[in-house]
């Protein structure tokens, strides 16, 4: 199974969880890497997420068995 997060940070990396984001730009480039830190930084609904897209994996996997069979 694939490794979701690396738990041993290295010296020179900081927390996903500490990085603060410019709101003065005009794009929605910040809101977005605001959402996807509040993901990361929250493990009950990561992990929902997790399930979610793993059940969207195992039927694009199945789909594809049943394609190419046809």
């Amino acid at each position: 199974m694939r490794k979701v997060i690396d738990l041993q940070m290295e010296f020179w990396e900081k927390d996903i969880s500490h990085i603060e984001f410019d709101l003065q730009f005009r794009d929605e480039i910040p809101k977005l890497l605001m959402g996807l830190q509040h993901i990361y930084s929250t493990p009950e609904l990561r992990e929902k997420i997790f399930k979610i897209r793993s059940v969207f994996s195992t039927f694009k996997k199945k789909s594809k068995k049943t394609l190419l069979s046809a």
